[in-house]
């Protein structure tokens, strides 16, 4: 026998799968974002090595245009980490 009871269960399971299928679709949306991410920081960080013209470490890239000092400004962005809190934000 198939009553109200049996209905509304149905409902919310049937919710309960659609958010957890949405759900599962964001957290493979964000991996691809972040392998994304990362593959771009890596083709950056290709560009940016470390170099020597007998007057010191200089940046392979940016001494194209102008002799810039080892780490470059890219780098030293790259290489910067912000402590975050608990919740995962950034700290005050």
């Amino acid at each position: 026998m198939s009553g109200p009871a049996d209905y509304r269960n149905r409902q919310v399971g049937e919710s309960h799968r659609d958010y957890a299928a949405r759900m599962a679709g964001a957290a493979r949306a964000a991996e691809l974002d972040r392998d994304t991410a990362q593959a771009a920081i890596g083709r950056v960080r290709a560009l940016h090595t470390v170099m020597d013209l007998g007057t010191g470490p200089v940046c392979s890239h940016c001494t194209r245009e102008h002799n810039v000092r080892w780490p470059c400004m890219t780098i030293r962005v790259l290489n910067q980490t912000e402590p975050t809190s608990p919740a995962g934000g950034a700290s005050p």
